[in-house]
């Protein structure tokens, strides 16, 4: 049960670098070796850190905001039970990626 969104944004991830030299190729048409793999790195590198953060804090910025100016202390309750709500999600991505060795 656990396992299973894990799993998939796993997968996803496998992927990416593949899917993102083949856009770097033939859609942006990079003429160089070196350009392709820089493309490749930023935009794989961005899009899994961007899911570690959204996996931490699963609340909208909004929704933070607006709580963080009515109430720092509540925000920080919130905050502390988001990411213990999501850590099991988040462990299941580390293990995943360590077994697959590739970086998170």
């Amino acid at each position: 049960k656990d396992y299973l969104p894990a799993l998939a944004v796993s997968l996803i991830l496998l992927w990416l670098p593949a899917i993102f030299l083949l856009l770097a190729m033939h859609v942006i048409r990079f003429k160089s070796h070196s350009q392709c793999d820089e493309f490749v790195l930023i935009w794989n590198t961005g899009y899994r850190l961007a899911n570690v953060f959204l996996t931490l804090f699963s609340i909208s910025f909004m929704q933070a905001f607006q709580c963080f100016k009515e109430s720092p202390d509540v925000f920080l309750q919130q905050l502390a039970d988001g990411v213990v709500r999501q850590s099991t999600v988040l462990m299941n991505l580390v293990i995943l990626a360590a077994g697959q060795e590739t970086m998170l």
